[in-house]
């Protein structure tokens, strides 16, 4: 599966809104900042494994499943 930021990212900002979360909490939770997350959302910055790994536990979890459907 090829990545696609300019189709996971704004998944990625759907799943964070669906949980009304804001880019100021999932920055607390990731440890990434809030222009970073802001520049995954728009798919202008791709997801490193290190950012897959790191955010695997927080409270916007970045399930397969739900960024390839």
């Amino acid at each position: 599966m090829k990545y696609d930021g300019y189709t996971v990212g704004p998944k990625l900002r759907q799943l964070r809104k669906d949980k009304k979360l804001s880019l100021y909490r999932v920055s607390e939770k990731t440890g990434l900042s809030q222009s970073s997350i802001t520049q995954v959302e728009q798919g202008g910055r791709n997801l490193s494994m290190k950012i897959l790994y790191r955010n695997r536990k927080t409270a916007v979890p970045l399930g397969a499943q739900q960024l390839c459907n």
